[in-house]
C-alpha cells in the first residue's frame, strides 16, 4: 500500500480590495512554480498546500501587485 504523504502546510491568501483590477499574485519555490493569478471578485482567495521537503528547506517566494487608478 503506497501511502502518499499529507500536505501539513497550507497558504491561503485572501483580498479585500474590491476597488481596482485586482490583485496580481504570483508563487514560486525552486521546484514548483504556481503561476499567476489575478485576484478579482468574485473571486478574492487564492490557497495552495505543500509538504517540507527532505532537507526541510521548502521556500515559497511570493510577489504582489495592485494596479489603482
Amino acid at each position: 500500500m503506497l501511502l502518499m504523504p499529507v500536505a501539513p502546510y497550507v497558504v491561503h491568501i485572501k483580498s479585500d480590495i474590491i476597488d481596482n483590477d485586482g490583485v496580481t499574485v504570483h508563487c514560486r519555490s525552486k521546484d514548483d512554480d504556481l503561476g499567476t493569478h489575478v485576484l478579482h471578485p468574485p473571486n478574492l482567495e487564492f490557497e495552495w498546500s505543500f509538504c517540507d521537503n527532505i532537507g526541510l528547506t521548502t521556500l515559497f517566494l511570493l510577489s504582489f501587485f495592485v494596479e489603482k487608478f
